[in-house]
């Protein structure tokens, strides 16, 4: 230190004049926070720093590491557009498509929103008899753009993207049983037919429970809406997740609970004809699997994550904190999976065995929901209870910034055309929209 306010020689000190709001006297008149174009110090500092707060009493870190200097940068990020919806809806937003809208299910109605702006599309929304927040819908393209959900009530709608209009409904599940799951589509089956898949929840029995296939189109004279096919022909638990297809290979896997373990609760059903291919007893099952080269992702409500091909053969098992949040995501060589007790994992997808790269444990981040991975931008993106929208750093699991919701905050959807993150709020009842680069 010469004593001319110049430091000349001390070890890992960067020489530069960062990016701060002013300069003037840091007693009185500058203001010294970090800018976000400051990269030279932002994240740049001793990684082993054991500082929780900054001067204004801010956690460290906020990023991938420690900010150098007093300040840690706080990033703002702020709200494209909200809308309220009027009930609470914490399932996935669905795009569509083929119009610039963002479609929820919520209390009894169907909404579809405007990328752009957040205005209700006119015809919207859809009134239906009962609840249809528990799982998101789907909408599909075509020369009618439709939207598929599922309702408490047991019916399954198909309503017109465009207009809001009613094309048909249909009571799947039967009086007292309700669809607690979501709907998934395959084309081209059997002979150019099209079909929805759904399962059904019967409060009263854990055995006469039933995957449906329905028609949505008329090829060879069928009825749209009808049944194309039930199963499995022996006792099946209740159904609360979104069926997988497996068009390569005209297949669904579909997940159940176990009646206390003394059923299958992973199912691998025929498309063609409703047949089980094999099925698999793991103990409760509510959350969906997932189909991605091959294989299939699944974890059951007691932590166990599995990994099977398409013959039914085990690849490996991984034991998480509890059970998983949605479903598990494959991407690149590596497995992320929320957990409801608090959990984030990323896992290392190897051919006989996965390993973990990292894990948010738990408290880190309240009730995550299921991860969104944006590889693009090396990170991944969960809501919380605590009302926070984070982003987590793909490489490591640091904590980035996050998106404050004001309530618990539900679960993702990306819209790539947009750069937007779609998702529902708790108490204020909002579907709200927000960059994803802003974080």
């Amino acid at each position: 230190y010469t004593g001319a306010n110049n430091v000349t020689s001390i070890t890992g000190t960067v020489f530069t004049t960062p990016a701060v709001a002013s300069y003037g006297n840091p007693t009185t008149s500058g203001d010294f926070h970090i800018k976000s174009d400051a990269t030279e110090i932002i994240d740049a500092a001793d990684p082993s720093s054991s500082v929780a707060d900054d001067i204004d009493g801010d956690s460290r870190p906020l990023g991938s590491g420690f900010d150098m200097g007093s300040d840690e940068r706080v990033v703002t990020v702020a709200t494209e557009w909200s809308y309220t919806t009027g009930a609470t809806s914490l399932s996935a937003p669905s795009i569509d498509p083929s119009g610039g809208y963002a479609v929820m299910g919520t209390n009894d109605s169907l909404d579809s929103i405007a990328t752009t702006n957040g205005a209700q599309r006119s015809g919207f929304p859809y009134s239906t008899s009962a609840t249809v927040k528990s799982r998101a819908p789907i909408v599909t393209v075509g020369a009618t753009p439709t939207i598929y959900a599922a309702a408490d009530d047991g019916y399954l709608y198909a309503v017109n993207a465009s207009t809001g209009g009613l094309i048909w409904s249909k009571d799947v599940a039967g009086a007292g049983n309700e669809l607690r799951g979501g709907v998934a589509k395959q084309d081209n089956v059997v002979n150019g037919e099209d079909y929805l898949f759904v399962g059904t929840y019967n409060p009263a029995s854990a055995t006469t429970n039933k995957v449906h296939a329905l028609y949505t189109t008329t090829d060879n004279g069928k009825t749209v809406g009808e049944v194309a096919w039930s199963a499995p022909s022996v006792s099946m638990d209740v159904v609360e997740s979104t069926p997988a297809p497996d068009w390569s290979n005209n297949r669904v896997y579909v997940t159940s609970k176990s009646n206390s373990g003394a059923q299958p609760s992973l199912w691998a059903i025929n498309t063609t004809d409703g047949s089980v291919a094999w099925s698999k007893s793991l103990g409760d099952i509510t959350s969906s699997a997932s189909v991605v080269g091959g294989y299939i992702y699944v974890g059951s409500d007691s932590g166990t994550l599995y990994k099977y091909d398409t013959s039914g053969n085990e690849k490996w098992t991984f034991t998480l904190s509890s059970k998983v949040q949605g479903f598990p995501w494959p991407q690149g060589g590596k497995v992320y999976v929320s957990t409801a007790s608090n959990g984030l994992y990323k896992l290392t997808n190897g051919a006989s065995s996965a390993s973990q790269d990292w894990n948010v444990p738990n408290g880190t981040i309240a009730s995550p929901s299921y991860p969104l991975v944006v590889n693009g931008l090396g990170k991944l993106f969960v809501g919380s209870s605590d009302g926070k929208l984070y982003a987590v750093a793909l490489s490591d699991g640091a904590i980035g910034s996050s998106y404050d919701g004001g309530s618990t905050v539900g679960n993702p959807t990306l819209d790539t055309s947009k750069g937007y993150i779609y998702v529902g709020t708790n108490t204020d009842k909002k579907i709200r929209a927000v960059s994803a680069y802003s974080f």
